[in-house]
């Protein structure tokens, strides 16, 4: 199975999980609450069947977890029900997290908003040498000279680049990269850049000169002595053939001041268990600034003198003393519904707070006043307007702006996303004259019906408002690529990382499909076309950073610039907790405690998270719990099973199409990836760990010149790859260097929705040999070794024919969102979890139920399953699987280190031809009795894999000290702690063997029970000495075929008993 040259003594494969049951149980009389963190085992599945139930609504969702239907949640509990679930003794509740995650307004910048264009298109000059002089430098020697750039900006006129942030790089027999000339001193940039750094001089000959946020190079001549001097003209670094329009921004700007999102953040549906977010990124990310609550969220808030440029378009708040409480709020006064009669439906929605202040609606005016737009009647002003939406009485007549054309607004169901999303449309319906959603209309003339239009569920004209689950609204907002102006505003949320590159991922205009200048995409990642060459510049530059910190520094001023334009509207970040059975948690078992229930570092058991994926593969039942309520039992009675809810619909469950958590906590389940993340790190302190790589490595030349088509650049990263040895994708194809290049070609060119920004920059990827892979990426970043790192690797067998050819050709099948992976069978990965046909047992699928009971697709709705069983031939699982790699490779580290290494073959070598308890292996030996030639290939085999690496193991936070899951400790600390070797069924004799790995075992004092599947034991057995006195028997007759749980106990104190499932 595994290696050719190794004679595997393997009759049956036994499943074992090893679980501790205590002695004395003690029920706690209130609901579990995590203590400290969780721990985590890298390999899985622990359980062997997960079954995925689906709710399509969250409060539903809820409803079946209360009666006992779901073992593990998808996400965070609504703070109205968390004290209900910490008073349950059953249930287990996880400590607060800081998300790694937004909610935000997104707005659609590509159609007119309300008529009002929000796109231009670009205008740039040609970049280049403007003027060049040469002087002496006197301070320089024979051989050296300096160069004086002096960078001006063609999109402003040859304005000076004044950008504190920016450098200049030049590249030639030496290279150096230099910021503003007057930076650190007392002046403030002036595009001054000397290189290098006086008094430094730099080696003569030609150089080239580019700059990290903008865009044109040239080239220059230094001569000896000589100090040159040039004046370089450059562009934004942009792809895009538009910018923004004024007149779009002052209508984004309105919108912000119609939710005050300090007030919002307390009110029902949130109680304060969020961040307020002023820039898009939640705290976690650890941006320099942000939060729009900075006292209580204890992250600083902008810049004051940034928030104050606001004051410009309103002179009369405050004057000579206008500073904003935040973003875009000049009140924060408590307003509820309630006080407002033009609010009716916000209170049905559970918008209890969080509306604006009279000095905010008249701000909006302001807004609107400068993109174009007239008052009705013309007398009035945006005083009178602010002044009509005081008061609880109707006021029809009122003056109000004037607007021809609606806004398609989709507000989805989630309910703090509900409550904000109808505070904003119930302010514009305000604003623009038909209030209550056209139930009240103000003064002559009112154009249209209702100002917002809830969208496709709304009839008629789409006054009536509606709200909408993930699958209604998934290909119209994510899937508009092709179609782009089939909605305006959203109620969006993003399940983000630990780092903030999301903002060059979801915002750049490369990834706008071709509506910027990017590749044609029908997901785009940049879904709501937001085109702004200052911000692709500065977000490039940050991409490109050479290390983390100057990126963070880089993307916070980016967020500076999104701030200034509005492309969304961010909202909150939430303190998330997550509830789960308490049967699955060994909380208070032991310390640390053994893995199971994984409470991911911002991410909790999230759908489509790192949480969610490490929970899944490693939770085991804590089979010695007992329930006050027995509905709450592992798999609520039946052995063997996750129940995991799934809160939204499915529509997409391809690589390249899905978008969604709920769509990728499936993804994920089946596709594996080169790296994992640590759950219980993030940001700066990210351990990343080879998954399916044995190593991998990466340097940066700065002057390899590399392309993606007509673009070349200075500097390029080339990474190298070395894949493990024993990966095999689900239907028995061996996973090989060729999977790789494909999945990362095929993610960039068809493109993927979600993994094209990682692989965009991919110049090339290239099979150095069966195993090793080679990938050149343009520049250098502190993001690329989890970019690629990350991404799901799928059979080239399967995918290729459907990709096109070259990849990603008009016509192609995989980036076709009406393609059903699941129904065409061809969901086949190499990942913990495999989707088997029921009927015809083939992998790949279709593994989908409806609800009626027929079989299904990838679109999956209430009352459908989708059912995975655990990959047996899974390179790290699953967990205790006798024959498999785990199995093989945990014994040969003998040592535990994480890593098959010198020390283990050393050792093994030592031992050829000798007696050794541990190294006689019946499952790699040949001869019984002696280490053979065997053991010794097998444990070559697996020479530099591992479980941990490149990491020991105790450098790994928050790691399950049981490295080893077939090492179990039964009979306490004076005791040998014994290393199940295996379980051979021969002529209906189950023969179980121990061996000690210290001490020397009283065989008599081991007992065995087995089980059959009903918990009735069908026979015992006591233990015998072995061969040595280090190994112990417990043998079994009259044993078939079927499915078994082994007890093994310790009969002497009050150690734990071991249960072990066998599937034989």
């Amino acid at each position: 199975m595994r290696f050719t040259l190794v004679r595997v003594a393997i009759i049956a494969l036994l499943a074992i999980n090893v679980l501790s049951i205590t002695g004395q149980q003690v029920r706690p009389v209130l609901g579990v609450s995590q203590a400290g963190p969780t721990t985590f085992s890298p390999f899985g599945p622990a359980t062997n069947t997960l079954i995925f139930q689906f709710y399509s609504g969250f409060d539903t969702m809820f409803t079946n977890f209360r009666s006992g239907q779901i073992d593990i949640t998808d996400w965070p509990a609504n703070p109205p029900d968390l004290s209900g679930f910490a008073s349950n003794p059953d249930y287990y509740l996880t400590s607060p997290t800081s998300e790694f995650g937004v909610f935000q307004l997104d707005i659609n910048n590509h159609p007119a908003l309300f008529g009002v264009s929000q796109q231009t298109p670009r205008v740039t000059g040609p970049p280049g040498i403007i003027t060049q002089s040469t002087a002496t430098a006197a301070t320089c020697a024979t051989g050296f000279g300096q160069l004086n750039v002096i960078l001006v900006n063609k999109e402003a006129n040859n304005a000076p680049v004044r950008d504190v942030l920016n450098t200049v790089t030049a590249s030639g027999p030496q290279t150096f990269t230099v910021s503003d000339s007057s930076n650190g001193g007392a002046s403030e940039p002036d595009g001054n850049y000397t290189l290098p750094t006086p008094p430094t001089c730099m080696l003569t000959g030609t150089y080239t000169v580019s700059a990290l946020a903008y865009a044109g190079t040239a080239r220059v001549t230094v001569g000896s002595s000589q100090i040159v001097t040039v004046t370089l003209g450059v562009n934004y670094n942009s792809p895009s053939t538009v910018k923004l329009t004024q007149l779009g921004i002052e209508s984004r700007r309105a919108m912000a001041h119609l939710l005050n999102k300090p007030e919002f953040i307390l009110g029902s549906t949130l109680q304060g268990l969020a961040t307020c977010d002023d820039l898009f990124a939640p705290p976690s990310q650890n941006l320099l600034y942000g939060s729009c609550n900075p006292l209580v969220d204890k992250t600083p808030a902008i810049p004051q003198s940034v928030l104050d440029e606001d004051c410009a378009e309103h002179p009369w708040f405050n004057p000579g003393n206008c500073h904003p409480a935040a973003a875009y709020l000049l009140n924060n006064t408590l307003v509820a519904p309630s006080r407002l009669w033009w609010a009716n439906t916000g209170t049905i929605a559970g918008s209890s707070q969080g509306y604006p202040s009279t000095s905010d609606i008249r701000a909006a005016c302001d807004h609107l006043v400068a993109a174009g737009f007239a008052i009705t009647p013309s007398s009035a002003s945006c005083q009178d307007v602010a002044r009509a939406s005081v008061g609880t009485s109707p006021k029809p007549g009122y003056p109000h702006l004037v607007t021809s054309s609606q806004v398609i607004f989709y507000i989805r169901t989630h309910p703090p996303r509900e409550a904000f999303g109808q505070i904003i449309a119930d302010g514009l319906n305000f604003l623009f004259g038909t209030a209550n959603n056209g139930a009240t209309l103000g003064a002559a003339p009112t154009n249209v019906a209702c100002a917002v239009n809830y969208g496709f569920k709304s009839a008629g004209s789409g006054c009536a408002p509606q709200y909408y689950g993930i699958s209604d609204v998934s290909n119209i907002v994510f899937g508009d690529g092709l179609s782009p102006d089939q909605w305006g505003l959203y109620t969006g949320g993003y399940s983000l990382t630990s780092t903030p590159d999301d903002l060059y991922a979801t915002f750049h205009s490369q990834f706008s499909s071709n509506v910027c200048g990017g590749m044609v995409a029908g997901f785009p990642n940049n879904y709501r076309f937001y085109c702004d060459p200052s911000y692709d510049g500065r977000s490039s530059a940050a991409e490109f950073s050479g290390s983390l910190n100057q990126a963070t520094n880089l993307f916070s001023d980016a967020g500076l610039i999104m701030h200034r334009t509005l492309p969304v509207i961010p909202v909150f970040s939430r303190y998330e907790q997550f509830v789960a059975l308490n049967a699955w948690s060994f909380q208070g078992v032991a310390t640390p405690q053994p893995s199971s229930l994984v409470a991911g570092l911002g991410t909790g058991f999230q759908a489509g998270s790192v949480g969610g994926l490490w929970s899944l593969m490693n939770m085991r039942c804590n089979t010695n719990y007992t329930p006050v309520n027995l509905a709450f039992r592992c798999g609520g009675g039946t052995s063997g099973i996750i129940r995991r809810s799934v809160s939204q619909d499915t529509s997409n469950l391809s690589p390249f199409t899905s978008t969604t958590v709920w769509e990728f906590d499936i993804i994920d389940s089946i596709y594996d990836t080169m790296l994992q993340p640590n759950p219980s790190t993030g940001g700066s302190g990210l351990q990343l760990i080879d998954w399916m790589t044995t190593s991998h490595t990466a340097s940066f030349n700065p002057n390899e010149v590399s392309c993606i088509g007509a673009n070349c650049v200075n500097g390029t990263t080339t990474q190298v790859w070395h894949l493990r040895s024993d990966l095999k994708f689900h239907d028995g194809v061996s996973v090989t260097a060729d999977d790789v290049v494909f999945s990362i070609i095929a993610l960039r060119d068809v493109p993927s929705a979600i993994f094209q920004p990682n692989v965009a920059n991919v110049v090339s990827a290239t099979a150095l040999g069966p195993s090793t892979v080679q990938v050149k990426l343009i520049h250098e970043s502190p993001f690329y070794e989890a970019n690629i790192g990350s991404i799901p690797i799928m059979p080239k067998h399967i995918w290729a024919p459907l990709c096109g050819s070259p990849i990603g050709a008009p016509g192609n099948r995989c980036g076709d969102p009406i393609f059903d992976p699941m129904a065409a069978g061809i969901l086949v990965g190499s990942g913990a979890w495999i989707c088997n046909n029921p009927s015809t047992g083939l992998a790949g699928g279709s593994c989908s139920q409806n609800s009626d009971g027929s079989i299904g697709g990838q679109a999956i709705t209430f009352g459908g399953k989708i059912m995975l069983k655990a990959n047996p031939t899974y390179m790290r699982g699953p967990r205790g699987l006798q024959g498999t790699s785990l199995q093989g490779l945990s014994w040969a580290d003998r040592n535990n280190d994480g890593v098959v290494n010198i020390l283990d073959v050393a050792d093994v070598a030592f031992h050829f031809g000798m007696s050794d308890p541990y190294w006689d292996h019946p499952l790699y030996g040949v001869q019984v009795g002696v280490v053979d030639i065997g053991e010794v290939s097998t444990v070559a085999f697996y020479f530099g894999h591992g479980t941990t690496t490149p990491f020991t193991t105790s450098q790994l936070a928050s790691l399950d000290p049981q490295i080893d899951p077939f090492s179990i400790d039964l009979t306490g600390s004076a005791g040998p702690v014994m290393y199940y070797q295996g379980g051979l069924l021969s002529s209906g004799q189950l023969a179980i063997r121990l061996a000690a790995t210290s001490g020397t075992p009283n065989a008599a004092l081991f007992t065995g029970a087995l089980l059959n599947p009903s918990g009735t034991t069908i026979a015992t057995s006591t233990g015998v000495a072995g061969s040595s006195p280090s190994i112990v028997l417990l043998s079994f007759g009259t044993v078939t075929s079927g499915s078994y749980q082994l007890k093994i106990t310790f009969n002497q104190g009050s150690r734990p008993t071991y249960a072990i499932s066998l599937n034989i």
